[in-house]
């Protein structure tokens, strides 16, 4: 396709949005296109790679690289302005819950990202043939070893999913994530262990980050039961870098492990490094791959904080084990609970209870009983706008926030929030003081 005409509209192409498997091709050249499209893309952009994600929400993995590629700042631009009247940019997120990366200058954004594509071109083109190599396989939606749960995502979802291992995918079985911090105690790595164990000889799988810790502990407890009880639920983990080195390298094997008998996955090429901005990205992919998300024991700003707020994004549950009240390893979890809601988790039971009738449809997080745990949000909450869900999502469960706190929480001006929060109180959602802002009762929403 020439430059001159990477602006135009794609004719025939499959219907739907990158992330939904009726958009993927499925056979012939068309889907070898799609694949090399994808696995390009991986490599030439980040996942926070707002410009890139707008190109895909406009035309597709074919057309967009075309256009990143051959295209002018200014075709790539208007594109850009384009894609940002598509409601699905206004969730455009990745690495924060609440946090808009929603593109305010297209000509700015143009020039900045051709950059960036440009400089990182050349060793993109033939990294699909060096991940076959090397055992490693590129995953698309609705293909054998596609993680479902990530098409929630929406325009935040992966491009695509590097995969390594097992190709019976996360969605054969319920599948839970055990998060935690890497400097975890005595005390949270039995209960990650223990935790993973039941729960993997019950048949749900373990999802986890591959890190130190409690990652570690998680992963180990679902292969310990893996091997005594054939056919259990296995464990899965996401990295934040390629495949092909394994990190931490005091974690390598354990992950040859779960690669053998569970699975690796990645949105990162191989030949990434893991970076901090990629730990924070893999976080949304751990918690949309799975049916609720537990933080087994966390510090009072741990990583596993945002694997939780995504989570609760997604509206999937979010429980916290407890910890001694003297100890900053579980201050988090503490956190969580008295401050967003989180289910209070002391036994296993707590999470198949969590999960109980979860197919799809997740249950709420911080439900007053159990027997609260499995419905699912009210049918307003599930109709509104992208710009009144982030709002709603905003406040608290069980406390209050400021209209200039939620306002910043949001990234909007509060303007923005005010009019957000008139509409809200007219559906019966939430109240507005003047002073703080509150949600109302569910039940009675």
């Amino acid at each position: 396709m020439s430059a001159g005409h990477v602006g135009e509209h794609r004719v025939g192409a499959s219907p739907g949005y990158f992330w939904q498997p009726s958009a993927v091709p499925a056979d012939g050249a068309e889907a070898e296109a799609d694949r090399r499209a994808r696995a390009v893309w991986s490599a030439l952009a980040e996942s926070t790679d707002a410009a890139a994600r707008y190109l895909w929400l406009a035309r597709g993995p074919v057309e967009a690289l075309s256009l990143a590629l051959e295209g002018t700042i200014r075709e790539i631009a208007n594109v850009l302005e384009e894609a940002a009247a598509d409601p699905e940019a206004e969730r455009l997120h990745v690495t924060a819950a609440h946090e808009s990366m929603r593109i305010r200058n297209a000509r700015q954004a143009a020039e900045r990202a051709k950059a960036a594509w440009s400089e990182r071109a050349g060793e993109a083109r033939n990294v699909l043939e060096r991940s076959r190599e090397s055992g490693i396989s590129l995953v698309r939606p609705g293909e054998v070893g596609w993680v479902s749960g990530l098409t929630r995502l929406g325009i935040n979802a992966p491009f695509a999913l590097w995969h390594a291992g097992s190709r019976g995918g996360l969605e054969e079985r319920k599948a839970v994530a055990l998060v935690g911090s890497r400097g975890a105690t005595r005390y949270g790595t039995s209960v990650a262990y223990d935790f993973a164990s039941a729960l993997a000889e019950h048949g749900v799988r373990v999802v986890s980050g591959g890190a130190l810790g409690i990652d570690a502990a998680a992963h180990s407890g679902a292969l310990a039961a893996r091997s005594v009880h054939e056919g259990g639920g296995g464990t899965a983990a996401f990295l934040a870098g390629g495949l092909d080195d394994y990190y931490p390298r005091a974690n390598a094997a354990l992950l040859t492990r779960v690669r053998g008998e569970g699975g690796l996955f990645s949105e990162a090429p191989i030949g990434a490094r893991p970076t901090r901005w990629r730990f924070l990205s893999r976080n949304r992919l751990i918690a949309a791959a799975s049916e609720a998300t537990v933080v087994v024991e966390a510090a009072w700003r741990s990583g596993a904080l945002s694997t939780a707020a995504h989570a609760d994004a997604l509206s999937l549950p979010v429980g916290a084990v407890p910890g001694p009240v003297t100890s900053a390893e579980s201050s988090g979890c503490h956190r969580l609970i008295a401050e967003r809601g989180a289910q209070l988790l002391s036994r296993v039971e707590d999470i198949e209870l969590m999960i109980s009738g979860a197919s799809g449809v997740a249950g709420s997080v911080g439900a007053e009983n159990p027997a609260d745990a499995s419905g699912a949000l009210p049918l307003d909450v599930e109709l509104l706008g992208p710009l009144d869900r982030l709002v709603f999502d905003g406040i608290p469960r069980f406390s209050s926030i400021g209209v200039r706190e939620l306002a910043t929480q949001c990234a909007l001006d509060r303007e923005q929030v005010r009019a957000s929060l008139a509409r809200l109180e007219l559906l019966g959602l939430a109240e507005n003081s003047g002073h703080s802002v509150r949600r109302l009762d569910v039940k009675s929403a």
